[in-house]
């Protein structure tokens, strides 16, 4: 690089802008640069900046070119996006810097009389100046500061975050005089003139070394955005790059033996882990796993379906039946069901990341994430819908990519019955088909609209029947649902596929509110009141620590206070929507505490069989459906209680950085060719994380439902940036 590219290159004032935004940002929030002492500010700034200013012109040199390559459209895309989200994450990250406050404060040395101090708080904390107040002798007098106007000024430093309250409380006598307060560039003057005030407080605002806050808060958060928009634009550049060249690359007919490989590998694997933990772990039945296995139950027993629950749906119901059926109250069969599932998942991620990408190492490395997830193992021993539900969703979501793909009738029939299939396994799978749906019907909708004003031509005749299929495919896939609806109103009288979404809604807001401290529930509700009076009128058993009675332990109340059972759901649904709109400014803190908790691992409940000398495992739920499972190998079981133990202790720490980079996998895959189906996977991913947490009562389980398809858009990404930094690495320099 010779001199003149370097003179033209730090001219350049947008880039010694971002260089420096990136410094003060990077330093703010990982080194506390703002809270250092001048002197080691101005050493990191002398040491650092320079070392910045090399590898931001490097790599400025490398990227402007590539950037502005860019088509237009696209760029200005990748801008506007970059500028929202930057003002997202900003807002998100704003935090302000602790440093030390110095206070003065004055007595009028022209007047006669005195200061009375009674305390000083930072933000509500009172701050001790008992020892301060003795050295510039101030007399302590029950707690009350004295002062004449003689005396020497009181000279507080402390540390505070800036923008911290700082109230001074003083006493207003008839002898009180004029008080000087200073701070920073405020020099502010108090003077006593109701006597009878009792009480006078004076407070103001900490800032940052003289700096006004106004001034502070832009700089920081000025410094914020640019990095972010910086760190974001880049992405997306390596991101670009990348896509373009693994496109460019990719060979779509490849043999099977070509994954055969990796497929053994991670079927070893599997196989390994799955022995171990089957043969470590017995089956567990969770409070809500009868209700799974009721209607399978009651279907050998007397051949209907009756014994269905009404919140449940059928799906769980099919699939539990013949395993059932075939082994009875042996718990292996159940078991074995469960970890044939686990292991299908990890194949299903494969198969999905391969008709992504077509590429076999990002399907290999998909499938390695996959295997190392812990909730496939948890869940392989839990008696549950949830691995069912992600093994089923995983099947639709890659049978709408063949029919994307391949649009033939059969491929989007057997898909929009898989769709039918995942609607009665867990209702809430409604909308992942409506967004297959979708994905299926843009593009022949937005052909013909395109086209509209051309004469007929073999393509538009091809694109209506593509969407005949995708009606037809659609109407067929409807008939189990309304099937089962039907069947619902003539077993419960109600038409549709659950009745107890208002219940649900109730345990996510309501009690969730209530339970979190917020006192969310709308005591004025007409319909919380007959919800009370009900509970006061047959006493409610509250397992809740806190105190606050479910949705469903309420419901036996309403039932016996003389309310059907839709009356009782319906005062649920009503009393949630009065508290919810009670007090927004409540919601939306509520909200916050959702969205935290969504992303909280929760404890696994989890257990070994016994070893030897251990008492036997008591517990009712797993008699009344399964023999009593007494394996015991300690030199399986020992070690398996080390690694539950490990990920017990572990797991949350590493769950939250890896749940952020999947999300930022899926925002930035919003983005990647073909959108439809990119956009369309990426819904499915955040509506079953967010939905069910924001309807309903927010848990991790929930999160998880979308673990398998988010390990896809994180593997994908992570590849597609690791090309497109190699492919950036070797361009070739401008000079």
């Amino acid at each position: 690089m010779n001199l003149v590219s370097w003179k033209r290159i730090i001219k350049n004032k947008w880039m010694l802008i971002a260089v420096m935004a990136l410094f003060f940002s990077a330093g703010h929030h990982f080194f506390h640069f703002w809270e250092k002492p001048v002197f080691v500010m101005a050493l990191y700034l002398l040491v650092l900046i320079p070392i910045f200013i090399f590898i931001s012109i490097f790599i400025y040199r490398k990227f402007l070119p590539l950037f502005l390559s860019i088509g237009t459209t696209k760029r200005n895309i990748y801008l506007i996006s970059a500028i929202l989200v930057s003002m997202f994450f900003t807002w998100q990250t704003f935090d302000l810097p602790i440093v030390f406050q110095k206070v003065s404060i004055t007595p009028d040395p022209d007047s006669v009389g005195v200061v009375e101090l009674l305390e000083v708080k930072i933000d509500g904390d009172v701050l001790d100046i008992s020892k301060e107040a003795d050295r510039k002798g101030w007399r302590n007098e029950n707690g009350v500061y004295t002062a004449s106007a003689s005396s020497q000024p009181l000279t507080l430093t402390f540390p505070a975050k800036v923008n911290a309250s700082c109230d001074l409380l003083f006493y207003d006598s008839s002898e009180s005089i004029e008080v000087k307060i200073s701070h920073g560039l405020m020099n502010k003057k108090i003077g006593f003139i109701d006597h009878s005030a009792g009480q006078v407080a004076f407070d103001f605002k900490t800032g940052y070394r003289g700096v006004p806050n106004w001034l502070f808060f832009i700089l920081i958060s000025l410094f914020d955005f640019i990095s972010f928009f910086v760190i974001i634009v880049s992405i997306f550049l390596i991101q670009d790059i990348g896509a373009e060249n693994r496109d460019a690359s990719v060979k779509n007919n490849v043999g099977w033996r070509k994954h055969l490989p990796y497929l053994l590998f991670l079927l070893i694997g599997s196989l390994i882990l799955h022995t171990w933990i089957a043969l470590s772990i017995p089956l567990i039945l969770d409070v809500d796993s009868p209700t799974f296995l009721q209607g399978a139950v009651q279907w050998i027993a007397e051949g209907n379906l009756k014994g269905v629950s009404s919140f449940r749906g059928p799906g769980t119901t099919f699939l539990f039946t013949p395993i059932l059926l075939v082994f009875g109250r042996n718990p292996w069969g159940m078991k074995v069901l469960l970890h044939l599932l686990s292991i299908g998942c990890v194949f299903l991620g494969y198969r999905i990341s391969w008709q992504l990408s077509k590429s076999e190492i990002t399907s290999f490395i998909t499938g390695i994430l996959i295997f190392l997830i812990p909730e496939l193992y948890i869940y392989s021993n839990v008696v549950m819908s949830d691995l069912g539900n992600i093994f089923f969703v995983a099947v639709f979501v890659s049978m709408i990519i063949s029919a994307y793909q391949h649009i033939q009738f059969k491929t989007i029939f057997f898909a929009m019955i898989m769709g039918a299939f995942i609607i009665l396994f867990r209702s809430e799978n409604i909308v992942v088909v409506m967004i297959g749906l979708l994905i299926l019907i843009i593009n022949p909708i937005y052909t013909l609209l395109r086209n509209r004003k051309k004469p007929k031509t073999e393509e538009k005749g091809k694109q209506r029947q593509n969407i005949s299929w995708i009606i037809i495919s659609a109407f067929v896939a409807l008939l189990p649902i309304l099937w089962w609806s039907y069947h619902n109103y003539q077993v419960y009288n109600f038409f549709g596929l659950s009745d107890y979404a208002s219940e649900v809604l109730y345990d996510g807001w309501v009690y969730f509110g209530d339970a979190s401290g917020l006192s969310f529930s709308d005591n004025e509700s007409e319909a919380m009141q007959e919800i009370q009076s009900a509970s006061d009128q047959y006493p409610i058993a509250i397992s809740d620590r806190s105190g606050v009675a479910t949705g469903w332990e309420i419901f036996p109340s309403l039932i016996k206070a003389g309310y059907t059972r839709k009356e009782a759901f319906s005062l649920f649904g009503q009393a949630s929507i009065d508290s919810i709109t009670r007090d927004w400014h409540v919601t939306l803190k509520l909200f916050e505490i959702k969205i935290r908790t969504a992303i909280l691992p929760q404890p696994f409940h989890i257990f070994t069989y016994p070893l030897p000398g251990e008492e036997p495992i008591n517990r009712p739920i797993e008699k009344k459906y399964y023999d009593e499972d007494t394996l015991c190998l300690p030199f399986l079981i020992k070690p398996m209680r080390v690694a539950l133990d490990t990920i017990k202790h572990n797991y949350s720490t590493l769950y939250r950085p890896w749940f952020f980079l999947a999300l930022a996998s899926v925002f930035f895959g919003l983005y990647r060719q073909p959108m439809q189906l990119w956009i369309g996977i990426g819904l499915i991913v955040l509506t079953r994380i967010f939905i069910p947490n924001m309807m309903g009562l927010t848990h991790w389980r929930y999160t998880v439902s979308a673990i398998l398809l988010v390990q896809i858009y994180l593997a994908n990404w992570l590849v597609t940036l690791g090309v497109g930094l190699k492919m950036i690495y070797w361009a070739k320099l401008p000079r």
